[in-house]
């Protein structure tokens, strides 16, 4: 779970506020993330649950236009370091 926040915090912070805010921001989302982790969910699978959590969660609307493959690549940097963690019970 650690890993996660870490990640959500340093490689994510779709909001910018990782130098200003609690470090607790996006804890909220670290249980959703794991249950896909866990079940071994794709990269894509990845991206659009994070990509869902800012357009329909936090509200943060559409991207400007032609700003998508930025973004999506983006998103894919952020679910590669997610699903390099290991997320297995020991």
């Amino acid at each position: 779970m650690k890993q996660i926040h870490d990640v959500l915090w340093n490689d994510w912070d779709p909001i910018g506020v990782n130098d200003a805010a609690p470090e607790d921001e996006y804890d909220s989302y670290i249980g959703g993330v794991y249950r896909l982790l866990a079940s071994g969910c794709g990269r894509d699978e990845l991206v659009n649950h994070l990509l869902k959590l800012e357009l329909d969660t936090m509200g943060l609307g559409p991207m400007a236009p032609g700003s998508e493959p930025k973004h999506r690549s983006r998103l894919e940097a952020v679910a590669d370091k997610l699903l390099a963690l290991d997320v297995s019970m020991k």
